[in-house]
């Protein structure tokens, strides 16, 4: 389905005199839409390949009356690839994968949208997944969840004039198994074969992706002072064995004690209010207490380091792909880096006049830098 979508936009994408063309139907039919063309789809971004397919399915029978058009066009190339296209997406499999995509990927939407904030902590990340697959697993046991997601496969259908039917059924498979289903209803059919089938690899993506190592090391959250009220001291041990080779001290009777000291000096005014990893170990660098809490503070340090989702290293490849064109290519790692860092965390206030004194005091220069505001 995802290969039909994408090949859809390329064909409009490609050519501005097919954008044309669908922009001039959109606006002819359907004026009140504010969009007015396709997104191009994004396959490793959530929110984007949500938006784009759901783009997709809202101009569909615009789209199709496109194709209509441009399958009679004089160019053999335009015209082969729309009656091609044309043919796929008034497939009934492509309609129900459209809506079930559509439908499924809805909640995980917002949930992605919040796993990118780089300020969630992992046990509130946890909550949000689990709240999810439970809402997958209901669906998944109930059989009248998919009548709402059939019902607009049917619409799209009637409005692209067609007929949702299921494909031709061999009676004898030898590379696989018909699908069990009580009768050769179109609803059974793509519940079976479509709507189930995606349910379960959502549940089971999201399960494997964040059931693993999260689990392990999520009671090390509680060594944050805003969250260490009723902590379970050997729930914490447990999960620091997991980076036991980084520890100062390896007995556990010593970690034991240094926690247990550590919940007791969190109740202190500076670090009771504390709700990051970050924000804890800045604390304690400010009261130069990491000395007296070795263990603790690494840690703290590799729990703020892990990350609930790879949205900032992502966001460091989009930077980077701003950054390295090919005036800057014989630039150096560590000006590479500091360009990167600038460009990420923009609200951090720079000193231009600073950085000016600095660039010129570096080494020396050919060049004179002289205020030229200054009048002899």
């Amino acid at each position: 389905m995802l290969g039909t979508v994408s090949a859809v936009i390329n064909f409009f994408t490609s050519s501005h005199k097919r954008t044309q063309a669908l922009e001039d139907e959109i606006k002819e039919r359907s004026p009140e839409s504010q969009k007015t063309c396709l997104r191009t789809l994004c396959l490793t971004r959530w929110v984007e390949k949500h938006d784009s397919v759901e783009t997709v399915s809202e101009f569909l029978p615009h789209i199709a009356e496109v194709f209509g058009n441009l399958k009679f066009d004089k160019d053999l190339e335009t015209s082969s690839k729309a009656s091609q296209l044309l043919s796929a997406i008034e497939k009934s499999e492509f309609l129900i994968a459209l809506q079930t995509f559509n439908d499924v990927n809805s909640p995980i939407v917002t949930l992605s949208r919040t796993l990118q904030q780089p300020e969630l902590q992992l046990k509130s990340a946890c909550a949000h997944i689990d709240h999810i697959i439970m809402i997958f697993v209901k669906r998944r046991e109930d059989e009248t969840s998919f009548y709402e997601v059939f019902k607009r496969a049917e619409e799209k259908a009637c409005e692209l004039g067609i007929k949702l039917e299921i494909p031709r059924i061999c009676g004898r498979q030898k590379h696989r198994s018909n699908v069990p289903i009580k009768s050769k209803a179109p609803l059974e059919f793509f519940r079976a074969t479509i709507y189930y089938p995606f349910l379960d690899y959502r549940i089971s993506s999201l399960t494997t992706r964040f059931k693993g190592e999260f689990l392990k090391i999520l009671p090390l959250e509680e060594l944050i002072p805003a969250y260490s009220a009723g902590v379970m001291i050997e729930e914490i041990v447990l999960a620091a064995k997991v980076y036991k080779e980084a520890f100062p001290s390896h007995n556990e009777t010593v970690l034991k004690n240094e926690i247990l000291l550590w919940h007791n000096h969190c109740k202190s005014d500076p670090f009771k209010s504390v709700e990051t990893a970050t924000d804890a170990l800045k604390i304690i660098k400010s009261a130069h207490s990491s000395s007296f809490f070795p263990n603790v503070t690494t840690l703290l340090q590799i729990f703020a380091t892990i990350p609930v989702t790879s949205a900032t290293a992502e966001r460091s490849f989009t930077v980077l792909k701003r950054l390295k064109i090919y005036l800057r290519v014989n630039m150096s790692e560590n000006r590479l880096t500091g360009l990167a860092l600038g460009n990420v965390h923009k609200e951090i206030e720079t000193d231009i006049e600073e950085i000016t004194d600095l660039f010129c005091k570096s080494k020396p220069r050919r060049l004179e830098s002289l205020d030229w505001s200054i009048e002899d």
